[in-house]
């Protein structure tokens, strides 16, 4: 199903495939080794650097992912303008998870579900735990 994650945009070697979760993270190695962690767990990872690439990304799909890791510190939009816009996009994406550097007030405030938040650096077992609890809602 999932190709390379290292690649500037992800490509699928089945193209009615669609990951389970996608990763927008512009450190590619962060980004690897995510991947790498929940393929192990058995989930279908898709990923990309940039929050463009993410939305253009999901319009791709013909089934949305079921969780969107966003890390906020590397993007140039708010977690909120993507949250929306990805909802514009795609709109059975259930569940989105921030990742940040620091606790500022970066969680959207305007009525948006099922918004997780984890703080780096994180552990696998926190971050596999408050995935399932994304996945789960």
């Amino acid at each position: 199903m999932y190709a390379k994650h290292d690649l500037k945009m992800t490509r699928f070697e089945n193209d009615h495939a669609s990951p389970s979760i996608m990763i927008i993270e512009r450190n590619r190695e962060l980004r690897s080794d995510l991947a790498d962690i929940l393929e192990l767990e058995g989930y279908a990872v898709a990923g990309v650097d940039r929050a463009d690439e993410g939305l253009l990304l999901l319009k791709s799909f013909k089934v949305a992912p079921r969780l969107v890791i966003y890390a906020v510190d590397r993007n140039d939009i708010s977690a909120s303008q993507f949250i929306g816009a990805a909802r514009d996009t795609a709109t059975r994406v259930t569940s989105f998870l921030l990742m940040t550097d620091h606790t500022g007030n970066i969680l959207p405030s305007d009525g948006h579900q099922s918004v997780f938040f984890i703080q780096k650096p994180f552990s696998v077992p926190g971050l596999l735990e408050i995935i399932q609890r994304a996945l789960d809602q």
